[in-house]
C-alpha cells in the first residue's frame, strides 16, 4: 500500500531550524496522516534525511531539544525505527516540494493548552512553597516579567537578567514558576536550601550531588554553590580524610657516629618474641636485639648491652610508645645522660628510617617461614649485608663509617687497605644532597600541598579506630613546622602532625586570615633553616647566605609596618619580581651570569674599534675590514652584532620556555623553575622529618636554637 499525505507550514513553524523542520515531519507522518495504519503492527521503519534524528529518536535516554522532544513524545506509542536515508534517493522528498493541502492549527493549539495546563496543575499543587518563595522574590518577577514580554533587548544588560541571555530561548513561565526546558529556575532564597537538601540525601560528593540537581533544577552558579554546601557539611568534614600529604621535611646529619639513634619495636613474631631495632642516624648502622616482652625490665638490657658496645648516645628517638613513654625509661635517661627525643604520635614517617628498616626485618621473616629457616639467622645475614653496603644516603658504608674500615664478610674476595681516621667531610655533602633529592621524589610522587593550618583555625583531628575525623572541634594553639598543638572543646590538648589535622569550613571567611598565615609561612622558613648545623651550611653555600637572610629579614619588617610587599635583594626574593611583573624566571641564576665574559668581550671591542685610528688598521697583515669603513662605523656593527646574538638568545629562550610549559611536555612545577640541580628518578624511602628542617629553602639569620614542643 502506497499513502502519499503533505501539508504546509504554519507560521510558527516557518521559524524552526531545519532539524525542527525534519522532526516535525516525523511526527506529521506517524502522528497524524498515517496514525491508524501504524498503530499495532509490528515495528516499522522511518526514512529521513537529517542524520542528527537518527539518535534523538532511537535513544530513549537522549537529551533533545524542547521542540523535537515534543514530536518525540507524540509518536512513543508507536513501535518504530528511525534509518538514515540521503535526500537523493528519499521517495519522499518529491512530495515535500509539492503542496497538496493546508495546515490547521487548531489540534496544535489545542495539546499545548492541554500542556500548559498540566504543567500550572503540577506547579501549584506540588510546589506551593516554590511558587510563594518566587512571589516574595522582586528579581525572579522581573525575570519573569521579562520572559513574558520578550523585553530581552531592553533589559539584557541589567544583572538580573544578564546571566540567563544565554538561555533566553530556553526560558519560559508555568504559573509564578521559571522553566529552563524542563528544568526548574528557584528563587535566589530558596537555592541554597535545594542544594543542602539534595545533598543530604546521600551525602554524596560534588560531582554526584551536582548531576542530582541538575535533573530536577538550574540556575547559574548552581556548580559552585553545590561545591560549597558540600565542603561546608560538617558530617562530611568529619567522616572524610583529608587526601593529601605535607612536603617532606628533612634532618641535619647528627655530628658523629652513635650521637643519635632511633628506635623501635617489630612483632611479635611466630614464637612471641619482638625485635629491638636500634638505627645510627649518622653512619646508617643497624642493630636488632629480641625480648619477650616490651615492659623497660626487659629493655633495659639490651640497651645497656648496647651502650656497653658501642658508647651511650646523645640523643634517642623513639615513637612514644611502651616503655619510652614511662617514668622508668625517664629516669634510665637522667641516669645514662642522654635526651630522649619522641617523634611525633601516631606518625611513623617522623622515624622514618628505623620504620624502613622494619620493612626489611618482616621480609626476612616471611622468607624464613617459606624456606623453614629460622628468621633470626636470616635478619643476621641482612644486616651484615645492610653494614657491608654503602648507603646512597652517604656513598660510604654504614661499617666504615662506624669504625673506620671495611667490613670483611668472609665470602668475597678482599685486598687490604689502610685504615682511614677522618670525618669524611663529603659525607656531609653526601648526606645532604641525597635528602634534598629524596624530598623531590617525595613531593613530586605523592599528592603534596602546603597546609593552609594556622594558629587561631578550628580543626578536626584524625581519629585512630572511629571516624576518620574526630566530631569535636578544637583550636590551633601553637604550630612548629609540621607541628601543631590543638586544645579541643573537651579541655584536652593534643600535638600531632599537621596531615592528622583538617581545617573546619564554614561560610564565613575572614580575609585577615591570609594575612596570618603568610607571616606564619614565613616565620616557619626562617625557623626551620635556623635548627641546619653549621657543617651542612657549608656544603651548600648557594642555598644558605648569612648576608641575604639579613637582608630577608630586613624586607620583612619594613613590609610589616608599610603593609607593602618588597622587592628582594636575594635570588629567592628576585622570583616574585621576575615571574609577576616581567613574566619570565630565572632558571640559572643571575648570580651565575654565564653570559656576562661574552657580553663584556662584545663592549670592549667596540670601544677598541673606536679608538683605532688608520694606521693601525694599515699595520694589519690582513683586511679585516673593507677600506671605506670608519672607526666609529666598525664600532657600531660590533655594536649591532652584540644586540643580534642578546636577541636571538631571548627569542630562542622564549621559545623554549614556551614548549617547555605545554602540558604534553609535563611542565615543571614552579619550586623546580628556580633550581639549578639536575633531577635524578630516586627510589622512594622515607628519611627523619621529626625536625622541620627544608634545606633548599629561604636563607636564615636567626642564631639561636627554637624552643622544643
Amino acid at each position: 500500500m502506497c499513502h502519499v499525505a503533505n501539508r504546509a507550514l504554519t507560521d510558527v513553524e516557518t521559524r524552526y531550524g531545519q532539524t525542527e523542520l525534519e522532526a516535525a515531519a516525523i511526527k506529521f507522518a506517524c502522528a497524524d496522516a498515517l496514525y491508524k495504519y501504524l498503530v499495532g503492527p509490528p515495528k516499522f521503519e522511518i526514512f529521513t534525511d537529517c542524520k542528527p534524528l537518527v539518535h534523538l529518536f532511537n535513544n530513549p535516554t537522549s537529551r533533545a531539544p524542547l521542540r523535537i522532544e515534543r514530536q518525540i513524545l507524540a509518536i512513543q506509542g508507536l513501535d518504530y525505527v528511525v534509518k538514515y536515508q540521503k535526500g537523493v534517493e528519499n521517495i519522499a522528498d518529491y512530495g515535500s516540494r509539492h503542496l497538496t493541502r493546508r495546515h490547521d492549527d487548531i489540534p496544535m493549539v489545542k495539546s499545548v493548552n492541554e500542556l500548559e495546563e498540566g504543567l500550572r496543575t503540577f506547579v501549584s499543587e506540588d510546589n506551593e512553597y516554590l511558587s510563594r518563595m518566587a512571589k516574595d522574590d522582586n528579581d525572579y518577577q522581573f525575570l519573569k516579567e521579562v520572559i513574558q514580554r520578550n523585553l530581552w533587548k531592553k533589559h539584557g544588560k541589567d544583572p538580573r537578567v544578564s546571566r540567563f541571555l544565554g538561555v533566553a530561548s530556553d526560558l519560559s513561565v508555568v504559573g509564578e514558576i521559571i522553566l529552563c526546558k524542563d528544568k526548574v529556575i528557584p528563587p535566589l532564597s530558596s537555592r541554597r536550601r535545594f542544594v543542602e537538601k539534595a545533598h543530604k540525601i546521600g551525602h554524596s560528593g560534588e560531582t554526584r550531588t551536582l548531576k542530582l540537581l541538575q535533573e530536577k533544577i538550574w540556575f547559574p552558579g548552581i556548580a559552585k554553590l553545590c561545591k560549597e554546601a558540600v565542603q561546608n557539611c560538617q558530617s562530611c568534614q568529619v567522616t572524610h580524610d583529608r587526601t593529601y600529604d605535607e612536603p617532606l621535611q628533612s634532618t641535619s646529619l647528627p655530628p658523629g657516629p652513635w650521637h643519635t639513634i632511633s628506635v623501635d619495636f617489630k612483632g611479635p613474631f611466630k614464637d612471641g618474641t619482638y625485635a629491638l631495632v636500634g638505627y645510627d642516624l649518622y653512619s646508617r648502622y643497624p642493630v636488632v636485639s629480641y625480648c619477650r616482652f616490651t615492659a623497660f625490665s626487659c629493655v633495659k638490657p639490651i640497651l645497656d648491652s648496647w651502650f656497653s658496645t658501642f658508647g651511650t648516645v646523645k640523643e634517642l628517638k623513639s615513637d612514644r610508645g611502651p616503655p619510652f613513654n614511662g617514668h622508668e625509661f625517664s629516669a634510665y635517661a637522667r641516669e645514662r645522660r642522654f635526651v630522649h627525643k619522641p617523634v611525633k604520635p601516631r606518625h611513623p614517617r617522623g622515624n622514618g628510617e628505623a620504620e624502613k628498616l622494619m620493612q626489611n626485618v618482616k621480609k626476612m621473616e616471611r622468607i624464613g617461614k617459606q624456606e623453614r629457616k629460622k628468621y633470626r639467622c636470616l635478619i643476621e645475614g641482612m644486616l651484615n649485608a645492610y653494614r657491608a653496603t654503602p648507603h646512597p644516603g652517604t656513598g660510604k658504608s654504614p661499617f666504615k663509617l662506624m669504625f673506620g674500615r671495611k667490613m670483611r664478610l668472609g665470602v668475597l674476595p678482599e685486598i687490604s687497605e689502610t685504615p682511614e681516621r677522618d670525618n669524611h667531610p663529603e659525607v656531609r655533602q653526601n648526606d645532604a644532597l641525597y635528602k634534598l633529592k629524596s624530598k623531590r621524589y617525595h613531593d613530586k610522587r605523592r599528592n603534596v600541598r602546603k597546609s593552609r593550618i594556622a594558629v587561631g583555625d578550628k580543626i578536626l583531628m584524625k581519629n585512630k579506630r572511629t571516624d576518620p575525623l574526630s566530631r569535636i572541634p578544637g583550636k590551633v594553639i601553637n604550630i612548629r613546622g609540621n607541628d601543631v598543638t590543638a586544645r579541643f572543646d573537651d579541655g584536652k590538648v593534643f600535638m600531632r602532625d599537621k596531615s592528622h589535622f583538617k581545617i573546619v569550613r564554614e561560610r564565613s571567611y575572614v580575609e585577615e586570615r591570609e594575612r596570618v598565615r603568610g607571616e606564619q609561612t614565613f616565620q616557619d622558613n626562617i625557623l626551620n633553616l635556623s635548627r641546619i648545623d653549621q657543617s651542612t651550611r657549608d656544603v651548600l653555600p648557594d642555598q644558605i647566605n648569612r648576608d641575604e637572610a639579613d637582608q630577608l629579614m630586613n624586607s620583612h619588617k619594613s613590609s610589616t609596618n608599610n603593609r607593602k610587599q618588597p622587592i628582594y635583594v636575594t635570588r629567592r626574593g628576585r622570583e616574585p619580581f621576575l615571574d609577576e611583573k616581567l613574566r619570565i624566571h630565572d632558571t640559572c641564576g643571575v648570580n651565575n651570569l654565564h653570559g656576562m665574559p661574552a657580553i663584556l668581550a662584545g663592549i670592549a671591542g667596540a670601544v677598541a674599534a673606536k679608538l683605532a685610528d688608520e694606521d693601525d688598521y694599515k699595520k694589519s697583515l690582513s683586511s679585516v675590514f673593507p677600506g671605506n669603513h670608519s672607526s666609529s662605523k666598525r664600532a657600531g656593527y660590533q655594536v649591532l652584532a652584540l644586540l643580534i646574538t642578546l636577541g636571538i638568545s631571548i627569542v630562542s629562550g622564549a621559545i623554549t620556555g614556551f614548549i617547555v610549559k605545554q602540558s604534553v611536555f609535563d611542565p615543571p612545577t614552579r619550586e623546580q623553575l628556580y633550581d639549578d640541580e639536575d633531577f635524578w628518578e630516586l627510589p622512594e624511602i622515607y628519611v627523619n622529618h621529626n625536625e622541620p628542617n627544608d634545606i633548599p629553602l629561604q636563607p636564615t639569620t636567626t642564631k639561636t636554637e627554637a624552643p622544643s614542643s
